[in-house]
C-alpha cells in the first residue's frame, strides 16, 4: 500500500507568535511552555522530512496550503533495474501482435456481425439522445501556486449530501451524472472553496485550480497516516506510458 501523512491543527491557538521568545526553529510560547516550530518558510520537501520521522506532540505554524496530505512515494533504490523501458517494449510489440490479427480476423468476418454492430450503435445512439441533458462529470484538481495535483479534496453536489473526494492523483469521478445547472463545491483546508456551474461547456472533464488560502495557523500538529490500496496488474501497466 502507498503511503501518506495528513496534517491538521483541531484546535487552533490564539496567541501571537510575534511576541513568542525567538529560538532557532522558530518561537517559545510562555503559555504552553513549548517551543513552536514555524514551518511558514519550509517547501513541501521539508516539512515532509521533519514529520517522516515520526516526530509527535509537535506545535507549530503554518500556512493554511500547508495542513495537506502529503505522499510518501517510494523511489527506486540505487543499484536496482528499472524494468520501464523493457515491460514498455513489451507491451508494444504485443499490442502492435494483437492489432495486426485482430485486423486480419475483422476481415474474414460475415456481414450479419456488421449488422448487429449496426443495430447496436443505433440503441446506444437512442440512449445518448435520451440522457443528452445528464453529464458524467470528472477532472482534477491542483494547486494554484506549485501546480500540483490535490488528493483528497472535496467535490460535493451543493444542497445535497452526494459527492466524492479526489484520488491520490487529485482526479475524480462524480458519483452520479449532472444537470444543466448543477454546481458542484470544491473545498480543501487551506485554499478558497469553489464553486462550478455545470453545463455544457464544461459537462466532460472539469480542471480545477484552488487558491490557497494564506491565513496562518498555528497549535498542536495531528498527523494521520493515510494508506491507499495498491496498484492493479492493468494500472502499473497503464503507469508505463506516463
Amino acid at each position: 500500500m502507498n503511503k501518506s501523512i495528513n496534517l491538521t491543527i483541531n484546535k487552533p491557538c490564539s496567541e501571537k507568535f510575534d511576541e513568542f521568545q525567538a529560538t532557532s526553529a522558530g518561537g517559545f510560547c510562555n503559555l504552553c511552555q513549548k517551543e513552536v516550530i514555524d514551518f511558514t518558510n519550509m517547501s513541501d520537501s521539508e516539512v515532509l522530512a521533519y514529520f517522516k520521522n515520526g516526530k509527535q506532540n509537535t506545535c507549530g505554524r503554518f500556512r493554511g496550503s500547508q495542513l495537506k496530505t502529503y505522499s510518501l512515494e517510494p523511489t527506486l533504490p540505487k543499484g536496482k533495474w528499472n524494468f520501464k523501458p523493457f515491460f514498455a517494449g513489451l507491451i508494444s510489440f504485443s499490442l502492435v501482435s494483437l492489432l495486426s490479427t485482430n485486423s486480419s480476423y475483422a476481415q474474414q468476418q460475415p456481414t450479419t456481425i456488421q449488422k448487429t454492430q449496426k443495430e447496436n450503435d443505433k440503441k446506444q445512439n437512442k440512449q445518448v439522445k435520451a440522457n443528452e441533458d445528464e453529464y458524467v462529470v470528472r477532472g482534477i484538481v491542483i494547486d494554484d501556486e506549485y501546480k500540483f495535483p490535490l488528493p483528497g479534496v472535496n467535490v460535493v453536489l451543493k444542497g445535497s449530501m452526494i459527492g466524492i473526494i479526489t484520488d491520490t492523483e487529485g482526479k475524480f469521478r462524480f458519483p452520479q451524472p449532472l444537470k444543466n445547472g448543477d454546481i458542484l463545491i470544491f473545498s480543501f483546508v487551506g485554499f478558497v472553496s469553489q464553486e462550478i456551474i455545470i453545463s455544457k461547456k464544461n459537462s466532460e472533464i472539469i480542471n480545477i485550480t484552488l487558491k490557497a488560502d494564506y491565513c496562518e495557523f498555528m497549535g498542536e500538529v495531528t498527523t494521520n497516516e493515510v494508506y491507499t490500496s495498491k496498484r492493479s496488474f492493468w494500472q502499473k501497466i497503464k503507469g508505463i506510458f506516463r
